[in-house]
């Protein structure tokens, strides 16, 4: 039995040889460097477990590196990531997401020994054919966003005092895609906000004159979509009251990890700009990652503080004002 141990640990070690691993370890270390993209929010704070395999598990903390092999692998949300979250399941879809993501009782008690209650979970592979198209800066990426969902917008929902607005909730997030009836409009929409990001990033002024376009073609989009109602925990919804949660839910993530990762000058701006501009089934995303952006910490803290449903497109209205 000690031979089968021995060997079993000597597998673990050599799955954390792996490039991808020792990557993705080494960049978590260097988030400590990573400017403060979100009020109050240090990524370097966030907990992620990594899974090689056969039950073998890192958890990275503080700079600090734990292993250890589980009888039973982590449970995985999406192939890309899982959650290892504190609270107790709810009605609704915050209960059932959190149902979803309820981990194996050795791997809650290993985290709860080391004094973490939540983490992010990422795979070191993610299985083909998704797995082909997820290199070591999109894992990365991905873990980062999720992590933000974790440590800042998940704990909101769960009643905890975090810097995420207190009214956000999540509207029916497949009904929104009817708010996206043309696709080439929503393109249009997209390359224009992309284009002022761009300016914004390569010449340090924002480019005010593609930003108004934008809100322009936004604003026609809006008429046409107009008698379409989304529901939401807190009400029955219009596209833009919709859209602004989930630019907010989804897009701020992203920011925090695409942005950060390139203020970091661990990704090119190119792969960025490809992000901005690509097309998408969900393209909120986009939206709120470039909206975000484009906000400096007094728009940030303006939206975090509001008392009322506010978009990232609120907030940034008077940065090309007139």
């Amino acid at each position: 039995m000690i031979a089968l141990l021995s060997l079993a640990w000597a597998d673990c070690e050599a799955k954390w040889a792996s490039p991808r691993a020792e990557y993705l370890l080494s960049a978590f270390e260097d988030l400590a460097h990573m400017p403060e993209m979100w009020p109050a929010y240090q990524a370097d704070e966030a907990s992620h477990v990594l899974d090689a395999g056969d039950g073998c598990v890192a958890l990275w903390k503080n700079q600090k590196v734990t292993k250890t092999q589980l009888p039973n692998p982590p449970r995985l949300l999406t192939p890309m990531f899982g959650y290892a979250l504190p609270w107790t399941a709810t009605e609704g879809a915050f209960g059932a997401l959190l149902e979803a993501t309820a981990q194996p009782d050795a791997l809650t008690a290993w985290l709860v020994s080391l004094g973490v209650d939540r983490a992010v979970v990422t795979p070191i592979q993610v299985a083909p054919p998704l797995g082909d198209f997820i290199d070591e800066i999109a894992a990365l990426q991905i873990a980062m966003h999720e992590a933000f969902h974790v440590d800042v917008m998940l704990p909101r929902w769960a009643g905890e005092e975090t810097s995420w607005p207190a009214w956000e909730e999540q509207p029916d997030r497949a009904a929104l895609k009817s708010c996206y009836p043309d696709a080439e409009a929503v393109q249009f929409e997209q390359q224009a906000l992309a284009d002022a990001v761009e300016q914004a990033y390569l010449e340090g002024d924002i480019g005010c004159d593609r930003l108004n376009y934008f809100r322009i073609l936004r604003a026609k989009r809006y008429d046409k979509v107009k008698n379409i109602k989304i529901v939401s925990p807190d009400g029955v919804l219009t596209c833009p009251e919709a859209e602004l949660r989930m630019e907010l839910e989804e897009g701020v993530p992203d920011c925090v990890s695409w942005f950060g990762l390139l203020a970091m000058e661990k990704v090119e701006w190119e792969r960025v700009d490809r992000r901005n501009r690509s097309r998408m089934d969900e393209p909120f995303y986009a939206f709120g990652a470039m909206q975000a952006a484009l906000a400096g910490p007094m728009e940030k803290s303006l939206l975090v503080n509001s008392d009322a449903p506010t978009g990232l497109g609120d907030v940034i209205a008077g940065l090309c004002a007139g």
